[in-house]
């Protein structure tokens, strides 16, 4: 890992101690991913700040995201506008809207849909009742294991899961 991915890393999790977001299952050898340069949805994603957790991002539109934040959203607006100026429609989250989950579920969740590797896709996740990452995976279970129990230790279970057929 490179020095600035580190560092970033390391700005990701803080952000997430900082906001209440701590957990019982490891939440200091938890590292979110570091999204490449050209991935603007994953660096929107990677946005910190006092007071709000980036919990989700989706493209709208091309060059467009919709921003899912946890706490308070005109802070959040203010980073997001002077980074991403036009760019980004935040939409605060409220519980309500897909369960009772904490912003730290819902950014691994994030994370885990986005998991690639060599034999396996990710076809789904879902947020357990016991708080884990269910995830379905299309392929190599073993591969999927191995791949997410290292990058987040303690929050995925898998089952097998075909990826669904494009229409």
């Amino acid at each position: 890992m490179t020095r600035t991915a580190a560092r970033a890393a390391a700005l990701v999790l803080a952000a997430l101690l900082l906001a209440g977001c701590g957990s019982a299952r490891g939440a200091s050898s938890l590292v979110m991913p570091t999204p490449s340069p050209g991935d603007t949805e994953g660096q929107i994603m990677s946005v910190t700040g006092e007071g709000f957790t980036i919990c989700g991002v989706g493209e709208r539109k091309v060059g467009l995201f919709d921003v899912m934040v946890c706490g308070d959203l005109a802070k959040a607006r203010a980073v997001l506008d002077a980074r991403f100026p036009g760019r980004t429609v935040p939409v605060a989250y409220r519980a309500g809207d897909g369960g009772g989950h904490t912003p730290q579920e819902l950014v691994v969740q994030y994370w885990v849909n986005r998991t690639t590797g060599d034999g396996f896709v990710v076809s789904s996740t879902r947020i357990a009742g016991d708080r884990r990452i269910e995830v379905g995976i299309d392929g190599d279970l073993d591969k999927a294991r191995t791949v997410l129990d290292r990058q987040f230790p303690g929050w995925t279970g898998v089952h097998e899961e075909k990826a669904s057929a494009a229409l």
